[in-house]
C-alpha cells in the first residue's frame, strides 16, 4: 500500500495510512451490533488495528486504513503487514455485482422478506504479495538512523592519484535518530559481477558538523586503475548507539 511519512520515521501523533487495492472492485457490507473493519499493523512486536476509512479517490478497489502513532509505539525496523492483516468483524468485502445480498427485500414483486447473506459472497482477504515485513521507510518514533539515498560513485583524480569519490542524500535529521558516522563496506568483484567474500574491506566516517556525505576510497582507486579488480561493491549505512540505517549499494567498475 501507499504509505507517507516525515522523513522515514512515524512521530507520535503521525498518521499511518495503508491503501490495500484489492484484483477487483469491492465494496464493504456490515450486519449486526458493532461492525469493524480493520487493518492490523505490526509495530515492534505489538499488535495495531488501523482503522478503516473509505475508497481512495473513489476507486472501487483500493480501499484506506488510518492508524495514529501513540507514545507507546516505537519500531527502529519498520513495520510490518502479514498476508492475513484484514480482520472484519460483522463486515464483508464483495463485488459490486453482489450487492443484492444485503437487500431487505426481493422477489418478482420487490416485497419479499430476504435474509441478509453477504458473507456467502466475501471476497478472499489475504494481502499474499502486498505484505511489508520491517519496511525501514516507514519506522515509528526510530532512535536508529535515517536511510541512505541517493549513493553515487565515480572515479576522481586526485593529486595525480586516482581515487574513488562516493557521496550519498542523509534526509533531515530527527534530534532522536541522528548518527554519529557512516559505515562503508568495499566488497571486490571478481568478474565484474560476483562478489569476493574474501576481499572485503570496512571504513568508517565520523559524521562532522556539517554531517558529511562523502567517502574518497584511495586504496580502492589504485586496485581499479592497476586493473587487479574490474569492480568494486560500496555498501553505505549511517550509524548511532542504537544501530544501523537501512543500506545504499553502488557498483564502480573500472574505465574500459
Amino acid at each position: 500500500g501507499a504509505i507517507d511519512a516525515p522523513h522515514t520515521s512515524y512521530s507520535a501523533g503521525d498518521v499511518i495510512s495503508v491503501d490495500v487495492t484489492f484484483s477487483q472492485p469491492a465494496l464493504v457490507v456490515t450486519n449486526g451490533s458493532s461492525p469493524t473493519q480493520s487493518l492490523m499493523l505490526d509495530i515492534g512486536g505489538q499488535e495495531r488495528a488501523a482503522a478503516y476509512a473509505g475508497t481512495v479517490n473513489r476507486i472501487a478497489a483500493t480501499h484506506r486504513f488510518n492508524y495514529t502513532v501513540t507514545d507507546n509505539d516505537r519500531d527502529n525496523d519498520g513495520i510490518s503487514i502479514g498476508a492475513n492483516a484484514l480482520q472484519l468483524h460483522n463486515s464483508w468485502f464483495i463485488r459490486p455485482a453482489d450487492e443484492y445480498c444485503a437487500e431487505a427485500f426481493g422477489g418478482p414483486r420487490g416485497a419479499t422478506p430476504r435474509e441478509f447473506d453477504c458473507q456467502n459472497y466475501a471476497i478472499g482477504l489475504d494481502l499474499t504479495g502486498h505484505t511489508i515485513v520491517n519496511n525501514h521507510e516507514h519506522r515509528v518514533r526510530a532512535q536508529t538512523p535515517e536511510a541512505t539515498r541517493n549513493l553515487t560513485g565515480s572515479i576522481v583524480g586526485r593529486g595525480g592519484r586516482t581515487t574513488i569519490q562516493l557521496n550519498w542524500a542523509y534526509s533531515a535529521l530527527l534530534s532522536d535518530n541522528r548518527p554519529t558516522g557512516f559505515v562503508v563496506t568495499r566488497t571486490a568483484l571478481k568478474d565484474g559481477r560476483t562478489p569476493d567474500r574474501t576481499d572485503k574491506s570496512n571504513f568508517e566516517t565520523v559524521v562532522d558538523k556539517n554531517y558529511a556525505r562523502q567517502f574518497v576510497d584511495y586504496s580502492g582507486g589504485e586496485i581499479l586503475s592497476g586493473g587487479k579488480i574490474a569492480a568494486f561493491q560500496y555498501e553505505v549505512y549511517a550509524v548511532n548507539a542504537h544501530g544501523g540505517g537501512a543500506r545504499a549499494t553502488i557498483v564502480v567498475a573500472s574505465p574500459p
